[in-house]
């Protein structure tokens, strides 16, 4: 037990200065998540599965995989899907869409390089 507790000590103080470094990077994935949430609802929407699929592909293989994280691209998919809905507007063509993927694709790649994930 004694040799536990400076092991469990270290990891409590450890744990908070681990987080607050984080902090940027988790900032711009969410950003990202919230990105690719947006289009997916946009896609939704407007009745293009094929990007749906795309955007949640993305969202599984580039987001960390936390309850935080999906939630936060689901919101963005509901509520960018009642805004387009409710909103009468008309719906971007499937390529500029699908170009928002891309770019955000790309953007998340960066992020989780310069994080040293994936």
């Amino acid at each position: 037990m004694k040799r536990l507790l400076p092991l469990a000590l270290f990891a409590a103080l450890s744990a908070p200065v681990c987080a607050e470094s984080d902090a940027p990077v988790i900032a711009e994935l969410m950003a990202g998540v919230a990105e690719l949430g947006q289009v997916n609802g946009v896609a939704l929407a407007c009745g293009y599965p094929e990007l749906v699929t795309k955007a949640r592909a993305m969202m599984i293989l580039r987001a960390p995989k936390t309850r935080r994280f999906g939630e936060a691209y689901e919101t963005a998919s509901t509520e960018a899907y009642t805004r387009q809905g409710t909103g009468g507007g008309t719906c971007p063509e499937a390529v500029v869409l699908n170009l928002k993927l891309e770019m955000t694709d790309l953007r998340l790649k960066e992020i989780a390089a310069q994080a040293g994930v994936q």
